[in-house]
């Protein structure tokens, strides 16, 4: 088997964050055209790169042509693990019509920093699909570790996923400045992606008591900078629950090591001022 990859019009753009060890990618796109032999068939094709609030780059295929269009995925997928030094079978999941890469799992040797794409294309599309899978995934940690907390800690984690559709509707409204809405952006892929900041030891107690900690530190800060009116527009939940949100951050920096409130605050956006605050009050490991 053959196959030859023309990479049109690609367009990565990224960050690297230090504190947290995050490489930052803004939302990938582009083309890629495809071309070989597979089984005396030729054939050609095209791979659309798309990206949405799930952590994974997308290869859409389409325009297929020399061969059955439910083959290509399989045919892109086995030329892409050739290279068994470098690709990581895990990372490559094939669907119908397309072939997803998770990058995290990407690069055999990948060290000990990892991606976060934040998405900007299409995102009010991603709700109705991402929702009932967050919904879930809280709702089983709930049950198996939502005894272990006091003071309202699980009710906050329970309305994450109300939290992100408020993020989410905030993004397209004309009051939020700009560089809000990229730190609104970033907190979305977030806490709906694989990503964890916190330490594997903690990571199954406190999984997603981290996601609750960025949105608080984050909807604390829109509070600040904007009317509170323009959230409360958009908050579709009981209005004492955003309240508790907000009234139990500090209770949720307190939960964490000093370098993991370090990395938070760094990605997303509390003044340098309430960043040192919670670094004074927490003790290191």
């Amino acid at each position: 088997m053959t196959i030859k990859f023309n990479v049109a019009d690609l367009v990565i753009n990224g960050e690297w964050d230090e504190n947290s060890r995050l490489l930052l990618l803004e939302d990938l796109g582009g083309t890629i055209n495809l071309s070989g032999r597979v089984m005396g068939w030729k054939f050609s094709g095209r791979a659309v790169i798309e990206t949405g609030l799930d952590n994974l780059i997308y290869l859409r295929l389409d325009e297929i042509a020399g061969i059955p269009g439910f083959l290509m995925p399989w045919v892109l997928k086995l030329s892409l693990r050739f290279n068994k030094v470098i690709l990581k079978r895990e990372a490559l999941i094939v669907r119908k019509d397309r072939v997803l890469i998770d990058p995290n799992l990407l690069f055999a040797e990948s060290g000990n920093g990892k991606v976060l794409i934040q998405p900007k294309n299409g995102v009010e599309k991603e709700p109705e699909n991402v929702m009932p899978k967050l919904r879930e995934r809280i709702l089983n940690w709930a049950k198996e570790h939502g005894g272990k907390f006091a003071g309202g800690i699980t009710e906050m984690v329970l309305v994450v996923p109300d939290l992100v559709l408020l993020l989410i509707k905030l993004m397209k409204d004309d009051g939020i400045p700009v560089e809000l809405k990229l730190k609104i952006t970033l907190a979305v892929a977030y806490v709906v992606s694989p990503i964890d900041l916190i330490p594997e030891a903690l990571g199954n107690v406190l999984g997603f008591v981290d996601d609750t900690l960025v949105m608080a530190i984050l909807i604390t800060r829109l509070v600040e900078e904007i009317p509170k009116e323009i959230i409360y527009d958009n908050w579709n939940g009981r209005a004492d629950i955003l309240e508790l949100v907000l009234k139990g951050k500090d209770l949720l920096l307190k939960m964490f090591p000093a370098n993991i409130t370090k990395k938070i605050n760094s990605l997303f956006g509390s003044s340098p001022k309430e960043a040192a605050v919670a670094i004074e009050e927490n003790d290191p490991l």
